[in-house]
């Protein structure tokens, strides 16, 4: 009786194991697939950040420019105005 019990239990343990390696198998593959959208999501903020600072150093160049056309433009009427 004793052997029986021991026999079922020692095959319960190995029906536990092999379920939970696999079910270990599996969250380790949706770690890795987990960690690899992660990665993904850092590169295109990444991207996302580049682009802003670009169009943040594109409208500050912008400014600049149009600053510099209202004072051509005002040099040039008030020579227009002085002759």
């Amino acid at each position: 009786m004793q052997q029986q019990l021991n026999d079922v239990t020692v095959k319960i343990f190995r029906y536990f194991n092999r379920h939970f390696k696999d079910v270990e198998d599996r969250l380790k593959k949706q770690d890795s697939h987990i960690e690899g959208i992660y990665q993904l999501i850092d590169s295109y903020l990444k991207q996302a950040e580049t682009i802003n600072q670009d169009s943040v150093l594109g409208d500050k160049r912008l400014q600049r420019l149009e600053e510099q056309i209202v004072r051509i433009n005002r040099q040039a009427r008030s020579r227009v105005v002085s002759q």
